[in-house]
């Protein structure tokens, strides 16, 4: 099977109001987190090549905590 290439933007991973802004069905930012997470896993193969092309996360201060999500994502971002 071919590797696949991906372009994405916005996911604003821990970025409390974009829920409020955006209308997004989440309770809370770990629920989106995690929703996103899991939908991007269910389509992007750990070998695939991810493009994300800005607002990956917006307010974190915790380069640990980045780290930690993109680590939880499939392919090569």
């Amino acid at each position: 099977m071919k590797n696949k290439t991906y372009f994405t933007s916005d996911t604003h991973f821990y970025h409390h109001n974009i829920i409020k802004y955006s209308d997004r069905p989440f309770d809370d930012v770990f629920h989106m987190n995690d929703v996103i997470i899991s939908n991007w896993n269910s389509v992007v193969s750990p070998n695939d090549t991810v493009y994300h092309l800005g607002d990956v996360f917006c307010g974190l201060r915790d380069l640990q905590k980045a780290k930690d999500l993109l680590f939880r994502l499939n392919g090569k971002i």
